[in-house]
């Protein structure tokens, strides 16, 4: 089992929820999402709803709940349907480094800086490649190229646990590996006391299930 990531002090997570039952073309729900002192970034991209979030947290369990909360707190209808993998092709990359694809390729192929860049988890299409980018992301940091995320982000095996954390949690089982005493940290409780929202019941959806805690 893979341990949740638990720092002595706080640290910045960056992270996306995929959501439902909200309408994110909706002005005054947009205007809640931001509007409050978590930073929180709506997007829907083709078709599906996102929240993508930067806060600071002790673990990524914390990251992750904290972020359920306050989305909770602003939207009850919210349907949390789980953390999302960020998978990025050649043409991604560079795009969000700001380089030419033929200079990504490079380091693909080995022909340009070390040789050692992240396989690709697999490959889709007519043979498109894609890699997770946190891998690529601490590829990037530890080469020292410029435009790579800062946050800690998610690992693939953070997120499949923190997804079963999810339902486990929402689904009111019990299970001490996922579900650790604890409070909402002071971040979100101030954005829940500003709302004034009460507590709403917590839905997390799946592709084949649905659960709700009230």
């Amino acid at each position: 089992m893979v341990t949740m990531i638990r720092a002595s002090r706080d640290r910045t997570y960056l992270f996306t929820l995929a959501i439902d039952g909200v309408d994110l073309a909706d002005e005054d729900v947009v205007e809640a999402l931001v509007s409050g002192e978590i930073e929180v970034y709506p997007a829907v991209v083709a078709g599906k709803a996102t929240l993508t979030y930067r806060l600071s947290a002790e673990s990524s369990y914390d990251a992750v709940i904290d972020a359920v909360t306050h989305a909770h707190s602003l939207l009850p209808h919210v349907k949390v349907c789980r953390v999302e993998v960020d998978l990025v092709s050649i043409s991604d990359i560079a795009g969000r480094l700001g380089r030419p694809r033929e200079s990504v390729r490079a380091w693909v192929v080995g022909s340009r800086g070390p040789k050692d860049f992240p396989a690709p988890v697999t490959v889709i299409g007519d043979g498109v490649r894609v890699w997770d980018w946190p891998s690529v992301n601490q590829w990037l940091k530890r080469e020292g190229i410029a435009g790579h995320d800062e946050e800690h982000l998610l690992s693939r095996e953070e997120i499949d646990e923190l997804n079963v954390m999810l339902v486990r949690r929402f689904s009111g089982l019990r299970d001490s590996a996922f579900r650790p005493d604890r409070s909402v940290s002071r971040s979100a409780m101030l954005t829940v006391s500003r709302t004034r929202v009460a507590s709403p019941s917590v839905t997390y959806t799946s592709s084949s299930s649905s659960f709700t805690k009230a």
